[in-house]
């Protein structure tokens, strides 16, 4: 396993308030794959519990997918800018819409999966971007994506983002969370 660590509780990077633990260990979806991006998801186990508070709070898993249409929130340290790379210093965050699979696949063609979904807003150069994968797209206060791929350069207009859907993945997130207490 490559070392991380998890930044906590604040949106600024260099925040000395900020929680820092490491990981100890961290599990690949098995399905995953690097060409197709199909099952794109990892857990990671944390040294240490985390300190809840008003800026470090548990995220709710989905019990049901969320409808085409639903606003969400997409939030990542990624690049601002593309093709060029400028890479912030505080949290970015964007409102995006949920995109049905069949406009989606207009887009993308035969490149979705079962196991993704699309978001992005009509007309607009705002999505995630490149460093933000693995990011939350929260619906609702329910985590329903992650971020996942999309066009290179990032943010061009009615090209939604591409995320993997998370409702699809409870039972094997709770069963391995379960496993590896």
């Amino acid at each position: 396993m490559n070392e991380y660590t998890v930044h906590l509780g604040s949106d600024t990077l260099g925040d000395r308030r900020a929680q820092r633990i490491k990981a100890s260990k961290s599990f690949r979806h098995p399905g995953y794959s690097t060409q197709t991006h199909v099952n794109d998801l990892m857990l990671v186990k944390l040294n240490s519990q985390a300190r809840l508070s008003s800026m470090v709070k548990k995220v709710r898993l989905p019990s049901r997918c969320e409808p085409p249409g639903t606003t969400c929130t997409v939030s990542g340290w990624g690049t601002t800018t593309s093709p060029d790379v400028t890479f912030p210093s505080d949290l970015m965050c964007v409102d995006v819409k949920l995109i049905s699979p069949q406009d989606c696949t207009k887009v993308y063609k035969d490149l979705l999966e079962n196991s993704m979904l699309c978001a992005g807003i009509p007309d607009s150069k705002k999505n995630a971007c490149n460093g933000d994968s693995g990011g939350p797209l929260v619906c609702r206060g329910t985590l329903q994506g992650l971020v996942s791929w999309g066009t290179f350069p990032c943010g061009q207009p009615n090209d939604p983002g591409v995320y993997t859907q998370v409702c699809k993945f409870t039972k094997w997130i709770n069963d391995t969370m379960k496993k590896h207490r």
